[in-house]
């Protein structure tokens, strides 16, 4: 339904909606997400620091997108601040 009918009819954006949407979102970017994961399940060998780890190439990426976005957040709260 276009915006201008919707408003014309009473029907206003609230948070429960949008709130609903981003569940959903998030839904479908977790099966994406399981999706990829369960396609890489090809063993690698990660070295850090003298240590030797043995993992799954989506789970390693999984790692480090993980630890990107905990970075981008720290980085984000400290400007916030």
């Amino acid at each position: 339904m276009h915006p201008d009918i919707a408003r014309r009819k009473g029907i206003r954006h609230t948070r429960t909606g949008a709130l609903w949407t981003g569940l959903v979102i998030g839904v479908l970017v977790l099966v994406l997400l399981l999706v990829f994961i369960l396609q890489n399940l090809d063993s690698i060998t990660l070295e850090l620091f003298g240590w030797d780890f043995s993992w799954p190439l989506g789970v390693a990426l999984l790692f480090a997108s993980i630890g990107g976005a905990v970075i981008m957040a720290f980085a984000g709260g400290v400007r916030i601040l």
